[in-house]
């Protein structure tokens, strides 16, 4: 029997989540620390999983963080 595996995006989506609580930070402070308007992009990647990997990539960088080290919570 195998198990389906969650995608990535969705995984890092949800770990994203995550990496913003533990830095003390609401998601509107990440979105700005991230040069965007407001936070609508930062809760669909939350709720979606974030597509891209120039997005991820910008991520991991603000976050200090390689893929695995994010991911594994």
């Amino acid at each position: 029997m195998t198990t389906k595996r969650e995608p990535l995006a969705k995984r890092f989506g949800k770990a994203l989540k995550i990496r913003i609580k533990e830095k003390g930070m609401t998601q509107a402070a990440f979105a700005d620390e991230m040069g965007y308007i407001n936070d609508e992009v930062i809760r669909r990647w939350i709720s979606n999983g974030v597509v891209k990997a120039e997005t991820m990539d910008r991520i991991l960088d603000f976050f200090d963080m390689d893929l695995e080290e994010f991911l594994n919570n």
